[in-house]
């Protein structure tokens, strides 16, 4: 056979593998892309054990407390808490492939409600050189919150199971978090430190007036590259961003 025929018969080849891997709905980089969890345990005083699709990933993870990350299995999960021999819930999750999230065991709004699991995705792309990544996600027994940064609010009416992030300078700020529209604190002011190229997570769990506190994550982000992205990204699930008061 000679190079031409040859070369025609390595495309045909190329062309039958690319379009097998996009009828499973597959790319290589896809396929190969890890998909991963960590567990935040958002009951405090409460030790729990949770397992997906019946095998168990952390055991008698103590409440403020943050385990993974664990690689599972991308899709539609059946994530399970239990503490001791009782079933608190068992949730259905889904993962897309590749993702990298926060499965956080929490309280719904109202302190008598059950226990309840919310999925956050971490958003890992890099950020500017100096900045950080910071993500804040309300998961008490609580209405809705504004957050305050320096004293000013830049995130408000942030509703249970509701979150925000924000691209800002790395540094320390005092942060406070207040009931929506309202200006005597629920909790705080406490310090928090953003390093630069992490992404911190502050999660606001509890009942206020008994219990009421944050679980901290902070996550390197990938390579800590210099990127193009904006100096500043303000997203999430809820919250309206204001102004954001910064210290460079």
């Amino acid at each position: 056979m000679g190079r031409l025929g040859l070369r025609r018969t390595w495309i045909a080849l190329a062309g039958g593998a690319v379009l097998a891997l996009l009828t499973a709905g597959l790319l290589p980089s896809v396929a190969a892309a890890p998909t991963s969890v960590y567990v935040v345990q958002g009951l405090p005083g409460r030790t729990v054990s949770v397992s997906v699709d019946g095998k168990t990933v952390v055991e008698h993870l103590a409440g403020g407390k943050v385990a993974g990350p664990f690689l599972v299995k991308r899709g539609t999960r059946t994530v399970t808490v239990t503490e001791g021999e009782e079933t608190l819930m068992a949730s259905k999750v889904t993962l897309p492939a590749g993702s990298n999230s926060e499965i956080v065991v929490h309280l719904p709004a109202s302190p008598s409600g059950d226990p309840m699991i919310t999925r956050f995705d971490n958003n890992l792309q890099d950020v500017r050189s100096g900045r950080a990544a910071h993500s804040v996600a309300h998961v008490a027994a609580a209405g809705p919150i504004d957050v305050r940064v320096n004293g000013n609010v830049v995130s408000a009416n942030v509703a249970n199971g509701e979150y925000t992030y924000q691209v800002m300078p790395a540094g320390r700020r005092s942060v406070d978090i207040v009931p929506a529209a309202m200006t005597e604190p629920l909790l705080g002011p406490f310090d928090q430190t953003l390093a630069a190229g992490k992404m911190t997570w502050v999660f606001v769990v509890g009942v206020p007036g008994r219990d009421l506190g944050i679980v901290r994550h902070v996550i390197d982000l990938a390579e800590n590259k210099v990127s193009k992205r904006p100096d500043e990204v303000r997203t999430g699930t809820g919250g309206q961003a204001a102004e954001l008061a910064t210290s460079e």
